[in-house]
């Protein structure tokens, strides 16, 4: 499938999945900027986590997570945080692309884990510079999920946005 047509699937799914009287913003941190933002169904969890530092967001279901931060690098590239996550989580690599958040640069890193509970997990996160902060996006999902699950996953995956937007974008 082409870029184009990636692009209209991913709206076309964000339009059947999330409509407007169906969803509302969640942003990391709660005010000021720069935050991460998405769109998630009303139903959904949502709350800070870790002293506030990340905000967490599951479906009703238990079966799609998001974590949101945004913070001063613990690394001193994007490839480096990604590293340490994935080690800190003893997580299989299988996937790096170049990736961007409202014309802001970075990648994403695909991996899976067996969490404590000894479900198998498939992480997907994408990390963006925003000036002298990182801001993360990481989507998580029960390794099994059904095709639409995971489509659900992926539209409100790709409703994350960065606040403000890059110069420009």
């Amino acid at each position: 499938m082409s870029i184009s047509g990636s692009l209209i699937a991913a709206a076309l799914a964000v339009a059947l999945f999330i409509s407007p009287s169906l969803a509302r913003d969640v942003r990391q941190p709660a005010s000021g900027e720069p935050a991460i933002a998405m769109s998630v169904p009303d139903n959904w969890e949502a709350a800070p986590i870790d002293d506030g530092s990340t905000f967490s967001v599951l479906s009703p279901d238990h079966r799609i997570g998001f974590a949101l931060t945004v913070a001063a690098p613990r690394a001193e590239t994007i490839e480096a945080i990604a590293r340490a996550m994935l080690s800190d989580m003893k997580g299989t690599l299988s996937g790096k692309q170049e990736a961007s958040l409202s014309g802001h640069a970075g990648e994403t890193y695909s991996w899976t884990y067996v969490n404590p509970h000894g479900v198998k997990l498939i992480v997907t996160t994408t990390l963006v510079k925003v000036g002298d902060k990182v801001a993360s996006c990481s989507k998580l999902e029960v390794d099994g999920n059904s095709a639409t699950q995971r489509e659900l996953a992926e539209s409100v995956r790709q409703s994350a946005r960065i606040l403000p937007p890059a110069a420009g974008k």
